[in-house]
């Protein structure tokens, strides 16, 4: 099963899966491509991955972080273990979520330094950082906003919808959007820190798993059936449209989008399902072709 997709490394598409390890997607003239195996990767569990501004290759895997650079698969730069997610600022700061300590890596100081900021006491699933502060997500429900010390801005408590709030993305106006475990709504926290929730009526069909914003500022949402498994946010009327359309293929189950990828500089999104990579490529003419 797909669990993260990141897009790109000198062409290349990296795919990971839950059980079978790291996989390349090879990108050609025509839309074709391929897809292989890393066999020299060891590790089958892998729940995250991050390409850096000097192309390294960031994985969060069961063991731990493991870095790959160009000069392919010599000792890991370094590893920790039980990490559940990482990101970096602007200013090439890398965050890492390490069970319940934040942490960062300098990297324009000194190579393999790691500092801890702070503590929290609850399980912390994903870091956004800004300008500002750290967005942080957890498994209590809450997404919590603080200073790179650790002192809370704001916290918003949103444990009355549903538990693990366990994906989020920041949009280009400063909106956070948010997946919640239960809750069939998707969260949105606006600059002014106040909050809404989208859900049927606001043209969400299906609850919401993975969000990914695009290179021209789309939002997009995965949800969990056949009729709404793809869905993008329109800001002019405020509302999710449906992008999904009836894929053929033999399955007992609907299709669940537990990651989305849009493609740098050009319009092919990669959908990672519960049945493997679904990829959707758009033509001016004649719309979204859609291949399993």
């Amino acid at each position: 099963m797909k669990s993260h997709t990141w897009p790109e490394i000198k062409g290349t598409v990296f795919a990971s899966t839950w059980s079978n390890g790291l996989f390349t997607i090879n990108t050609y003239a025509k839309g074709e491509y391929s897809i292989e195996s890393l066999g020299r990767f060891s590790e089958k569990d892998v729940s995250h991955l991050y390409v850096d501004p000097e192309n390294n290759l960031w994985i969060a895997a069961d063991i731990g972080i493991i870095l790959l650079q160009e000069t392919l698969f010599g000792v890991p730069f370094i590893l920790l273990p039980m990490l559940t997610s990482s990101t970096s600022a602007a200013d090439r700061r890398m965050w890492f979520i390490l069970l319940m300590v934040v942490l960062f890596l300098r990297q324009r100081q000194v190579p393999g330094f790691l500092q801890r900021i702070f503590t929290t006491n609850t399980v912390v699933l994903q870091v956004i950082p800004d300008k500002n502060g750290l967005w942080l997500a957890d498994a209590d429900g809450a997404v919590t906003y603080t200073t790179f010390t650790g002192k809370v801005i704001k916290r918003f408590d949103f444990s009355a919808q549903g538990r693990a709030v366990f994906k989020m993305v920041k949009d280009r106006d400063g909106s956070i959007w948010a997946c919640q475990d239960v809750n069939t709504s998707i969260i949105r926290i606006l600059p002014d820190f106040t909050t809404r929730f989208y859900g049927l009526g606001e043209g969400l069909l299906s609850r919401a798993i993975a969000l990914t914003i695009s290179g021209s500022g789309e939002l997009y949402a995965g949800g969990m059936t056949d009729s709404s498994f793809l869905m993008v946010y329109n800001p002019y009327i405020d509302k999710f449209i449906n992008l999904s359309e009836r894929i053929e293929f033999e399955r007992n189950i609907d299709i669940n989008v537990n990651d989305i990828v849009c493609a740098p500089r050009s319009n092919d999104i990669w959908l990672g399902t519960s049945f493997g990579l679904i990829w959707l490529h758009k033509e001016v003419t004649t719309g979204w072709t859609w291949e399993v």
